[in-house]
């Protein structure tokens, strides 16, 4: 649906209809960036995991982060965590992971294979192989479905405002407005 919504805005541009105005966001995620009200978005960088005001451009609120977890938004703050292990055989599982609410109630844990990390937090999450496997990603909803594409472009919650990533790895925020 977003990727249609997209195409639209995008063609009205071209026309003429609709006229943009993009600025570059100071932030260096780690995984894909949530918008969490038309102003606000949530972001998982390295060393940090935070709320962003992206017209006042300043951080609103930090949260704990730790290695093999990651924030996510899905109608409220989700954590999730993940576990790889070693196997014998193909049979085991080799990843465990649980995703809660920011209170800290459990709203999955399950054991899956092959080894996977979380890049989107969500419920169902968006789970990626792990290296040296074949980099493929994953929907996980009671069982693992495979992504043919994995879009880190994303419209706020309004339409009026896209957050997409450029080739070097740069946000931009692209806002739409009627001539």
């Amino acid at each position: 649906m977003q990727n249609i919504i997209i195409t639209m805005l995008t063609f009205l541009i071209e026309i003429n209809i609709l006229k943009i105005e993009r600025y570059k966001l100071d932030i260096d995620p780690i995984a894909f960036v949530y918008w969490i009200e038309d102003e606000e978005i949530f972001v998982n960088e390295i060393d940090r995991v935070y709320i962003y005001n992206i017209e006042e451009r300043e951080i609103i609120d930090e949260y704990e982060k730790t290695e093999n977890h990651l924030w996510g938004y899905d109608k409220e703050l989700l954590l999730c965590t993940w576990e790889n292990v070693d196997i014998d055989s193909p049979d085991e599982f080799s990843t465990h992971l649980t995703i809660a609410n920011k209170d800290n109630v459990e709203i999955l844990n399950t054991q899956l294979h092959p080894t996977v990390e979380v890049v989107r937090c969500t419920n169902p999450p968006i789970l990626k192989t792990v290296f040296p496997i074949e980099e493929k990603y994953y929907y996980f909803d009671d069982d693992l479905y495979e992504l043919q594409t994995y879009e880190v472009n994303t419209l706020s919650p309004d339409f009026r405002k896209m957050l997409n990533m450029d080739d070097l790895g740069n946000y931009w925020i692209t806002k739409f407005s009627i001539f």
